[in-house]
């Protein structure tokens, strides 16, 4: 069984590193790793939303892309709508 988790999460991970060069979006091995990790946290927030009861499709969708790291640069300053407000003088 593990075997067959292993080979699906590499399939899918490889399917999005897949688009990300067809993108233009960085793809490097950093992008790669960073895919392979978020394949895992979506994989863990499906199925324990479904062991919980509380398996919400809108929220999922609505949440899991915008946790994707790969095209952003991890270098570069983080997306707008994740940056903390300015600090007032």
């Amino acid at each position: 069984m593990r075997a067959i988790f292993d080979e699906t999460r590499a399939t899918m991970a490889g399917r999005i590193v897949t688009m990300l060069g067809r993108l233009d979006l960085p793809h490097g091995p950093r992008a790669e790793l960073a895919v392979h990790g978020w394949v895992a946290f979506a994989e863990a927030c499906v199925v324990r939303s479904i062991a919980r009861g509380a398996f919400d499709q809108p929220a999922l969708l609505g949440i899991l892309p915008t946790t994707l790291p790969a095209g952003r640069d991890p270098a570069g300053p983080p997306p707008a709508a994740h940056r903390p407000p300015p600090a007032h003088a």
